[in-house]
């Protein structure tokens, strides 16, 4: 007995749980793959492309490099300085010692970060706090270059 033209209908159609086929299925897995590929690429970005901080972070840092500039003395070795300062935003090295900088200021209208917004830090050879600041830096280089 052949089945019925209804009876062929009905069991084309789409149940629960059951793949689609033909274009409109196809054109739901197609809708499917792209929204995904959008969510997908949308989270990447924040991983490709490294964020900069925010202003509420830079003031977070200068406040808090700052703050931590007034428990320095001269004489404590750089273990100390580190637990008080943290790690600094650069680090210069020179014959004679480095330069451990740490971000103290903003200036309003630049996109990069020049260099009076930092403080050095000024270490000796033997790892010596013997100053901070711009004015310290440039007497330890003017040291330097006169035993030269």
């Amino acid at each position: 007995m052949l089945p019925s033209r209804r009876a062929a209908q009905l069991s084309c159609r789409h149940r629960p749980g059951q793949a689609m086929s033909g274009p409109s299925g196809v054109r739901q897995g197609l809708t499917v793959m792209v929204l995904c590929a959008i969510v997908l690429s949308a989270g990447c970005t924040s991983l490709l492309l490294p964020s900069a901080p925010g202003e509420r972070e830079i003031q977070a840092v200068i406040d808090r490099n700052t703050r931590n500039l007034r428990r320095l003395q001269v004489g404590l070795f750089q273990e100390h300085v580190s637990k008080i300062m943290g790690r600094p935003q650069r680090v210069e090295v020179y014959p004679w010692g480095t330069a451990w900088l740490y971000r103290t200021a903003k200036r309003t209208g630049t996109q990069r970060v020049a260099e009076p917004e930092f403080t050095p830090l000024v270490f000796d050879r033997t790892g010596l706090l013997v100053g901070w600041g711009a004015d310290a830096l440039s007497e330890q280089v003017k040291r330097d270059e006169q035993r030269k």
